[in-house]
Formats: C-alpha cells, sequence, structure tokens
C-alpha cells in the first residue's frame, strides 16, 4: 500500500512538472502541443495548446500526419502569420513579466539583507504595517490610511495586470503564476490541464 501511495504521488509530481514544461514550451516557441499521460490506474490525462481537442482536430483533419502536402489556402496562411504574430506578442509578455519577476526577486532580497543587517546590530525593524495603531496620534493614523488606501490600489493593478496576461495567454499567466508561487500544484483548478 505503502509503495502505490509513493508511486502516485511520483506520478502526481511527474505529470505536473511535464505538463509545466509543455506550457513553457508552447508559449516560448509558439508551438501548438498535444501532451497525453496514462496512470497506471489506466486514467488519462491531457494537456494541449491551444486546447487538447484543438490540436487532435487540427492533426486529423490535415491526414493524420500522412506525408503528402496539404495545400494551404491564403485565409489559412493569413490566420497562420496572425497566429505567429500573436505568439511573438504573448512570448515578448511573458519574458517581460519574466524579467519583473526576477528584479521584485532581487529587491526583495535586498530589503531582506537590509532588515537582517538592522537586526543583527540590535535595531529591531519593523514594517509599517506590523505596528500597533492603539497608541498612534491622529496624523499617523491619517498616515497609515493613506499609505493602506495606496496599497489596495497597487494591488489592484496588479492583479489586474494578471488578469490582462491570463486572458491574452492562460498558458504564459500560469507559467508567471507558477513561478511566483513557486511550483504548480493540482489544486489550483488549471483550465489547460484537465482529466479525462
Amino acid at each position: 500500500m505503502e509503495q502505490k501511495d509513493r508511486r502516485h504521488v511520483t506520478f502526481s509530481k511527474r505529470k505536473l512538472g511535464l505538463f509545466k514544461k509543455a506550457a513553457e514550451l508552447s508559449v516560448i516557441s509558439n508551438a501548438e502541443l498535444f501532451v497525453v499521460v496514462f496512470s497506471q490506474n489506466e486514467k488519462v490525462y491531457t494537456f494541449g495548446n491551444p486546447s487538447p481537442d484543438a490540436v487532435v482536430d487540427r492533426y486529423l483533419s490535415r491526414g493524420g500526419g500522412c506525408s503528402l502536402p496539404v495545400p494551404i489556402p491564403v485565409r489559412k496562411n493569413q490566420r497562420r502569420i496572425r497566429k505567429q504574430e500573436e505568439g511573438t506578442m504573448q512570448k515578448q509578455q511573458y519574458l517581460s513579466a519574466l524579467s519583473q519577476l526576477e528584479e521584485e526577486k532581487k529587491r526583495l532580497e535586498t530589503v531582506k539583507e537590509k532588515k537582517a543587517a538592522a537586526n543583527s546590530q540590535g535595531t529591531n525593524v519593523e514594517c509599517w504595517w506590523d505596528q500597533r495603531i492603539e497608541g498612534m496620534e491622529l496624523e499617523e493614523l491619517e498616515l497609515l490610511k493613506m499609505a493602506l488606501e495606496e496599497l489596495k490600489e497597487n494591488l489592484s493593478e496588479r492583479a489586474e495586470k494578471i488578469m490582462k496576461l491570463a486572458s491574452a495567454s492562460p498558458a504564459a499567466a500560469m507559467s508567471f503564476l507558477s513561478l511566483l508561487n513557486g511550483d504548480m500544484s493540482e489544486d489550483q483548478g488549471l483550465a489547460w490541464m484537465r482529466s479525462t
């Protein structure tokens, strides 16, 4: 029983890792791809960009991968060019978000170092939002209120950017969020990953 649980945990981790790499690959290279994973219990897990069904339908409509050339009408060629341009734009957005994340990580590390240095010198550094409000004067409370409102506005803007990124490219948004969270988990309700 214990070995079965271990196998299940390992399978889940490997499956999520595989899907995460597939999402990154599809965002970076603008590739349409389809991944199928079978569990030991014969459950099927799929991932596809733009969706598993779309990739399979496209493959089957082209003759199942036969080597005969398939003529592409001008309209389809224009759609392909537009898709490539959109993919390039999504890749740029993804790379921009990735560089912003790296900058934020560096800033966080700097703040942590400064706080650790101040604490090692015997100075207890406390963040403004951690301070107790019971002993504050009216002027201090008003400043705190303004700071909290500014924080709320900044968080709203950040959430709006993430939502725009998610609507433009769900795979890029999930990759970005997985980097923020450290890893993807099945509990996040990934729309582009489903069990059939």
